[in-house]
């Protein structure tokens, strides 16, 4: 079933429960006040009479004239009848106002609500001369005959108008309904044929501009898609670069030592230690750079269940400053350290010892012999590690910044060809320093060097 018509029928169906609990419960509780009401009324009616009578009786000298009390039982639909203190009756109203005659035209009053006249009821009450009990007046009534015809009338409008509510809700229920399931379902028909494809590979979707639609969670959803969507065809582009870039960085040492070993083999080029060298550097090449992508790519499947420990990275760091000072002292360049003593954090060792490599390396590149300096220092403030390695080298382009951490990324890659660079350790760095909840910032110069930054919560 489409989604409109489910909302149609669920909306329908709760106003429709709604209406018929509301007016059940509205015509009991108002009838029910309202015959409580009209019995009220005709009981105070009772007394008036009782009240009226025994005035006429005391004003005309205590005789009672029957036109009198037939007047009052005409008006009232009773009957009346006096009985003195023995019980004989004194009067009784005409006999077309007994319970026998006129009630029934009472009774023909209701006939248009087919209810039965009900049950013959007699109340006495005192007739009185002085103060002094000289009979009775029975009043002779149907028990129902509190429903007048005004009031019968008035009952019949009040359900009329029930019913016609009623309807009249139904009827713009469903006109919300449909305007209620068309803007819900219209953007999400859209949204689906989006998704679809997104399914085969179709990203050039933009769902926030072609739905207009004003509820929150739906424009949050198109605007999520369209995130999806731009980063699925960020992600294929990235895909087909990194494709590019592998077949490139291999085809031009294969291509290499393709030329040498055919030169070999034409007899241009003598097979002696020294071309073998050339050969074997190119090999070497390759399986860096293989063993580069591996490991970048080994890095997606990382997660929090990796060994961890608490170890010392302030003695971790100068242990692998100590590797590199041979290196730099072959260069005549220098090393400084600025550590905190005993700074400890949760940290696999071999990834912060991958990190602190793959930057010394990366700054024992690009520093020139005999000047070349690279300051490491670690810091704790507050609730933060702060690790900077900073070289005087020869700077990156500011136009190169922000991509010198991405896959394969190199600034000049005949530089990189003679330094050795993949264009990958960077990215490995940044990863690493990602899943472990830090940041890394870069600030550089032409000429004056480079400084990374990496900031780890405690």
């Amino acid at each position: 079933m489409k989604l409109s018509n489910k909302i149609i029928i669920c909306f329908l169906s709760i106003i429709i429960v709604s209406i018929s609990i509301t007016s059940y419960i509205s015509r009991l509780r108002i009838n029910s006040e309202f015959e409580i009401y009209l019995i009220d009324e005709h009981e105070k009616k009772l007394s008036e009479i009782v009240k009226n009578i025994n005035k006429l009786y005391s004003k005309n000298d205590y005789v009672l004239y029957s036109d009198q009390i037939n007047s009052y039982a005409d008006s009232a639909n009773v009957s009346i009848t006096i009985k003195n203190l023995s019980g004989a009756t004194v009067f009784q109203s005409d006999e077309s106002y007994n319970h026998m005659g006129g009630m029934m035209r009472h009774g023909n009053h209701m006939m248009g609500r087919s209810k039965s006249q009900g049950d013959y009821v007699e109340n006495t009450f005192p007739l009185l001369k002085n103060e002094e009990e000289l009979g009775q007046i029975i009043i002779g009534f149907y028990d129902n005959s509190y429903l007048t015809k005004s009031a019968v009338i008035f009952s019949d409008t009040l359900n009329s108008s029930f019913i016609i509510s009623a309807i009249f809700s139904l009827i713009l229920s469903f006109i919300l309904a449909l305007f209620l399931s068309k803007s819900l379902s219209e953007p999400l028909v859209s949204i689906t044929k989006s998704t679809k494809k997104l399914q085969e590979g179709d990203f050039d979707i933009n769902l926030g501009s072609a739905i207009k639609n004003n509820t929150l969670e739906i424009n949050q959803l198109a605007k999520s898609i369209d995130y999806l969507s731009q980063s699925l065809k960020q992600e294929e582009a990235i895909r087909n670069q990194y494709a590019l870039d592998i077949s490139h960085e291999l085809r031009t040492p294969i291509t290499t030592i393709k030329g040498y070993l055919e030169a070999i083999l034409d007899g241009i080029w003598e097979a002696n230690s020294d071309n073998l060298e050339i050969i074997l550097e190119e090999i070497n090449r390759i399986s860096s750079l293989v063993d580069d992508l591996k490991n970048s790519f080994l890095l997606a499947s990382f997660d929090s269940d990796l060994p961890v420990e608490a170890i010392n990275l302030s003695s971790n760091l100068l242990s692998i400053v100590d590797l590199y000072k041979p290196i730099f002292k072959e260069k005549s360049c220098l090393i400084n350290t600025d550590i905190d003593k005993d700074i400890n954090f949760n940290i696999n060792p071999d990834h912060f010892k991958q990190i602190v490599m793959n930057l010394m390396s990366n700054a024992g590149k690009y520093i020139a012999e005999d000047i070349g300096c690279v300051h490491v220092s670690l810091k704790q403030k507050e609730n933060a590690l702060i690790l900077k390695i900073r070289d005087n080298g020869t700077g990156i382009p500011k136009d190169n910044l922000p991509f010198i951490f991405n896959r394969l990324y190199r600034v000049d890659s005949s530089r990189n060809k003679v330094t050795g660079g993949t264009g990958i350790g960077l990215y490995i760095v940044k990863e690493l320093v990602k899943k472990y909840g830090g940041t890394i910032e870069v600030n550089s110069e032409i000429n004056i060097g480079t400084e990374f930054t990496i900031f780890l919560n405690l």
